[in-house]
């Protein structure tokens, strides 16, 4: 994969989400206090300056690879129950 194709997709996926999950944060907010909604908004705001600083100083490999690990407790287990379906309850 092109490294740029990869990074504008990165960046278009980040941005969508944090958009969205803004959106989704708007009838909580209502409620609660602002301060904690600003420091809320700060520490996302400091993870995304992270992974873009950490995205510059490796190659997209070793990122996408990094953070494949340090997210594998997220993911692991839903595609370990797809793959579960497919090799046991839709055996051919």
């Amino acid at each position: 994969m092109n490294p740029y194709l990869f990074l504008a997709l990165f960046i278009v996926v980040v941005v969508t989400g944090l958009l969205f999950g803004f959106y989704l944060l708007i009838d909580f907010v209502r409620a609660m206090n602002p301060i904690v909604f600003l420091l809320i908004l700060l520490a996302i705001f400091i993870f995304f300056i992270y992974l873009v600083i950490d995205f510059a100083s490796s190659n997209p490999n070793s990122f996408m690879d990094k953070w494949a690990k340090k997210t594998l407790w997220l993911w692991l287990p839903f595609y370990a129950f797809q793959r579960l379906i497919k090799e046991v309850i839709l055996k051919k």
